[in-house]
């Protein structure tokens, strides 16, 4: 499986892990220091989203992915954009979003991890 590959299969074990609640495979594809940025702007790391899905604060019941728009990989970096239509209760509301994910990745001791993602509507 070349890079490109690897990135497109990290994407979608994401949006898989976030509806089935599988923290053990978003804490191995997450970096320690992830950071997510929210269409909001609110900046929440990796430790704090996960607390959050496991609390159901944040409760993903849908992610269908509708476009892969970009993968741009130098080295050990790749950045990556992406679109999935998420139906989610953030908090206490419940809604579907279309939703557009930049991404940024990096090769750590030989995998790849999400380092950064950036959500916005599209």
């Amino acid at each position: 499986m070349d890079d490109k590959q690897q990135i497109i299969r990290i994407y979608r074990q994401e949006n898989q892990a976030m509806v089935e609640k599988d923290l053990p495979i978003l804490k191995k594809i997450l970096s320690d220091d992830m950071h997510l940025i929210h269409m909001t702007g609110y900046d929440q790391t990796k430790q704090e989203w996960l607390e959050q899905i496991e609390s159901e604060q944040m409760r993903y019941f849908l992610s269908e992915e509708e476009a892969i728009k970009e993968i741009q990989i130098e080295g050990n970096h790749a950045s990556f954009i992406g679109q999935n239509k998420v139906d989610a209760r953030i908090y206490s509301s419940r809604n579907t979003w279309n939703l557009e994910m930049k991404m940024i990745f990096e090769k750590k001791a030989g995998a790849w991890v999400i380092v950064r993602q950036e959500v916005s509507m599209y």
